[in-house]
C-alpha cells in the first residue's frame, strides 16, 4: 500500500481535504491537541478534531492523530492520542517530538508510550514519529526510546527553514541534512523502520506533505 499524507494545522478542513485528494494523498494528519503557548502552555484538546476526522474519513482519507509533545505533559498526550484512535476513528497516532525532548533523558517518550499502552493500544502497531534527524539528535535518549516502538519515521525535511539562504541545491541539501545521519545510525531497530519525510510546503498553506 502506498503512503502519502498531508499535515493539517489551520484553515478550512474541506479545502485541506480537497488539496490532499488532488495530491493523491491517502492520509490526513490532524492535531488532536496543542499547547498554548507552544512551549510553555497547558495541553488543550483540539475541539475541531472529532468533526475534522469524520469529514476526512467520509472523503476516503485515513486519519493519523498528532500532537506536538512536551515531556511534562506526555501522559496527557498519550491518553489524548489513544482517545483519538478509540473514540474518534483515527487509524494511528503521530508523536511530534522536537526541541522539548532533545535534553530529556527519555522519560517523556516512555511516559507517553505507557499512557498509550495503558489505554489498551499497541504502540508498535499504531504509533509514528515526526522528529528532526539532523546533527546528533538520533543518538539522544528520546530517539532511542521511539526506536523501540514506532511503526515509521516522518523526519522533518524543511528546505525553507534549514537552508534559508537557498544556496545551490538547497532542497537536496536539506534532505541530505536529514537523511544522511539516518543511514549511518547505529541503532539497528530504529534504522529498520520505514522513513517517509515530512516536506515543508508552507508557501501553499498550513500544510506539510
Amino acid at each position: 500500500m502506498k503512503f502519502r499524507g498531508l499535515w493539517y494545522w489551520t484553515g478550512d478542513i474541506g479545502t485541506a481535504i480537497d488539496r490532499a485528494l488532488a495530491l493523491g494523498c491517502n492520509v490526513m494528519f490532524l492535531k488532536a491537541a496543542y499547547h498554548d503557548p507552544v512551549l510553555t502552555g497547558p495541553l488543550k484538546r483540539r475541539p475541531d478534531f472529532p468533526a475534522a476526522a469524520e469529514k476526512c474519513r467520509k472523503r476516503g482519507l485515513l486519519v493519523s492523530a498528532e500532537v506536538f509533545s512536551i515531556p511534562r505533559t506526555a501522559a496527557e498526550e498519550g491518553a489524548i492520542l489513544a482517545e483519538a484512535v478509540k473514540r474518534y476513528g483515527a487509524l494511528s497516532a503521530t508523536v511530534n517530538a522536537e526541541t522539548p525532548h532533545e535534553g530529556d533523558d527519555g522519560r517523556g517518550i516512555r511516559t507517553l508510550v505507557d499512557a498509550f499502552r495503558n489505554a489498551g493500544l499497541d504502540p508498535s502497531l499504531l504509533l509514528h514519529a515526526c522528529t528532526d534527524f539532523r546533527g546528533d539528535r538520533l543518538n539522544r535518549p528520546y530517539h532511542r526510546e521511539l526506536a523501540k516502538v514506532v511503526v515509521s519515521w516522518h523526519p522533518m525535511a524543511y528546505p525553507s527553514s534549514f537552508r534559508e539562504t537557498r544556496p545551490y541545491g538547497w532542497v537536496q541539501r536539506a534532505f541530505d541534512d536529514v537523511l544522511r545521519p539516518f543511514t549511518t545510525w547505529s541503532n539497528a531497530a530504529g534504522r529498520a523502520k520505514p522513513v517517509y519525510p515530512a516536506v515543508q510546503s508552507y508557501t501553499v498553506g498550513q500544510y506539510a506533505i
